[in-house]
């Protein structure tokens, strides 16, 4: 006989009420487990086991765990099941917090007020700043920043709230100088100037933004660009790409 089947038998048999609450309990638990294991874990499904007794609290206790099991299902479920990819995303979500806000402390203890990050400001793996004497970042609320990212200042960047960056996208607000033939380029120091990006922007991987950028709101940035200047509210910035597409012949 399964082991369900002995927790069933104990909950209509039983003349004790304490063992009868906690065998509906564990009935119910068993249940429940074995709706997550096929898959098809739906609250109409759970309501339904009710119906297997007339016990009165049996039917509370089903309800509560019905009620709390749905909450728990719009935080792990799509589309009314759980499913792998769901419990993933939450947990990635979680570690990115989590190790963006070690980060951060670590930053804090470099950098000081030369650093200043907004609330809920998050990044993924490889989010790189380096901020040289008289250098500023200032990152504004709820922004977010993909894999490989790096902000590199002397002078100052900006970004507004509630901008998200892509895989691999680099802000300089500085060049090298290289005018003088005579001296090495590395010894003829830099050229500073600000980077400003506007709120709720959308800026897309593999983007360069250079000394001299001033990104208004609400704008994307198509992959791959270079932004060395003022691009207006509300514009979307791509490459020109051409192809020349030939049919392979046969050889």
């Amino acid at each position: 006989m399964k082991f369900i089947e002995k927790i069933a038998l104990i909950v209509h048999a039983s003349d004790n009420r304490f063992v009868e609450f906690l065998a509906c309990r564990l009935y119910c638990f068993i249940r429940i487990a074995r709706l997550w294991m096929t898959d098809y874990l739906y609250l109409g499904q759970i309501i339904c086991l009710k119906t297997e007794s007339n016990k009165c609290y049996k039917c509370i206790l089903v309800g509560m765990d019905a009620i709390a099991l749905f909450y728990l299902r719009r935080i792990l479920y799509e589309n009314g099941k759980i499913t792998l990819r769901g419990i993933y995303m939450k947990v990635i979500k979680a570690c990115c917090y989590i190790c963006a806000y070690v980060k951060f402390m670590f930053l804090k203890c470099i950098y000081g007020s030369k650093l200043k990050i907004g609330k809920h400001v998050t990044w993924r793996q490889g989010f790189v700043v380096l901020i040289a004497e008289g250098g500023l970042i200032e990152i504004g609320e709820d922004c977010f920043f993909n894999n490989y990212c790096s902000i590199n200042s002397n002078q100052k960047v900006s970004i507004g709230a509630g901008s998200i960056f892509g895989e691999n996208v680099k802000i300089y607000d500085h060049n090298h100088r290289f005018r003088d033939p005579d001296k090495k380029i590395k010894d003829q120091g830099f050229n500073n100037g600000e980077v400003l990006i506007g709120k709720h922007c959308w800026i897309g991987s593999n983007v360069t933004i250079l000394k001299g950028a001033n990104i208004g709101n609400n704008c994307v940035i198509g992959a791959g660009c270079i932004i060395a200047d003022k691009i207006e509210d509300n514009t979307i910035v791509k490459m020109e790409v051409t192809y020349d597409i030939q049919k392979k012949r046969n050889i």
